[in-house]
């Protein structure tokens, strides 16, 4: 298994959170794939991105700064499902110790969920290469930002 710091180079976009374990200061979440610039795993971006397979990411010193689950438009209730927060990512955002990730949860509500950490680390088993299309090519063979990647 692969591991590095998690950064803002690391796309959660379509990623399936597979499940969630907690215990103590540590919040570990299991994700299907990510997306990331291959400059990320160490190797020149050009017109390529990166696939990672079997993620984990790691939270040390974490806790749950906001959880907040929307049904509708008006105002956030109470998770109906606290154990399983999200089922599919859309956006991801790192700052300053807070990993903020959002999309569906259970029942289609719409999820925000700010992690606060000492440390986030990522773990992955497996990546593919992919070239970017062809609208997403900078034709300088510059590394992709981050909204390219979603």
């Amino acid at each position: 298994m692969k591991c590095a710091d998690l950064t803002n180079d690391v796309s959660f976009h379509d990623s399936t959170l597979e499940r969630v374990e907690q215990a103590n200061d540590q919040i570990v979440l299991y994700l299907d794939t990510v997306a990331a610039q291959l400059s990320y795993i160490g190797l020149d971006s050009g017109n390529e991105y990166v696939v990672l397979d079997h993620v984990r990411v790691d939270c040390e010193g974490a806790r749950t700064r906001k959880l907040e689950y929307w049904a509708d438009t008006k105002a956030p209730i109470e998770h109906p499902e606290p154990e399983r927060p999200i089922v599919e990512i859309m956006e991801n955002d790192l700052e300053e110790g807070v990993l903020e990730i959002s999309g569906f949860g259970p029942s289609s509500g719409w999820v925000v969920w700010q992690i606060e950490a000492r440390r986030f680390g990522l773990r992955w088993s497996g990546e593919t290469r992919y070239k970017k299309p062809k609208a997403e090519q900078d034709g300088a063979g510059q590394p992709a930002t981050r909204s390219e990647l979603k």
